[in-house]
């Protein structure tokens, strides 16, 4: 699985498999804190350690 993400607005993300084109999640910004988060949906999908790494570095950017 890979990832493809779509802004929504300045404080939301959706994060699809580009594999199978399912919403996998979401990435939300969280005023009190500053900070992004990722909420995870049920998509059924096989998460690999590599797209679990893809998924910390968009976080880790986000939140710099």
């Amino acid at each position: 699985m890979n990832l493809d993400i779509n802004p929504i607005d300045d404080y939301t993300i959706e994060v699809y498999s580009a594999n199978t084109d399912k919403l996998v999640g979401k990435i939300l910004h969280q005023e009190f804190d500053n900070l992004w988060y990722f909420l995870y949906s049920d998509c059924g999908c096989v998460w690999s350690s590599d797209v679990l790494y893809e998924l910390a570095e968009i976080l880790d950017n986000l939140n710099k």
